[in-house]
C-alpha cells in the first residue's frame, strides 16, 4: 500500500483551519492588548486626578490627559471628591472586511481617596 498521498491531503484539509485558530489567536489577543492599554489610561488617568484635585480646573486638566491617550466616547464626572471615568468604543476585526465583526470595549472606574490613599475599582 501507498500512503504517500494521504499525510498531504490531511494537511491540505487542515491548513486552512489552522490558520483560521490562528486568525482568532491574534484577533482576540489585538482586542485584550488595547483594553489592558484603555484599562492602564483610565486609571492613570484616576490617579492623576486625585492627587491633583485642589488644582483649579482639574476637570479640564483630565479631560485632556484623557483625550490625548484614549479614543472612543468618554464621561468623566467629578463629584465630592469622587472621579467616575466611563470608556466605550468600538475595535475593528480582522475579519471585519469579511463578516461584519467588531469588539466593543467598555470601561468604568471609580476613584476616591480613603484616609489618604488611593482606592480605584471596577464599577
Amino acid at each position: 500500500m501507498n500512503n504517500k498521498g494521504q499525510t498531504l491531503a490531511i494537511f491540505v484539509i487542515l491548513l486552512p483551519v489552522i490558520l483560521f485558530l490562528i486568525a482568532v489567536a491574534i484577533d482576540m489577543g489585538n482586542f485584550l492588548v488595547q483594553k489592558n492599554k484603555y484599562e492602564d489610561e483610565v486609571k492613570n488617568t484616576i490617579k492623576y486626578g486625585l492627587k491633583h484635585l485642589d488644582d483649579e480646573d482639574i476637570s479640564n486638566k483630565i479631560t485632556m490627559l484623557l483625550n490625548s491617550n484614549v479614543d472612543g466616547q468618554k464621561q468623566i464626572n467629578i463629584k465630592d471628591k469622587v472621579i467616575k471615568i466611563k470608556v466605550s468604543k468600538k475595535v475593528n476585526s480582522i475579519f471585519t472586511n469579511i463578516i461584519d465583526t467588531n469588539y466593543q470595549i467598555d470601561i468604568s472606574y471609580i476613584g476616591y481617596l480613603d484616609d489618604k490613599k488611593i482606592i480605584i475599582k471596577k464599577e
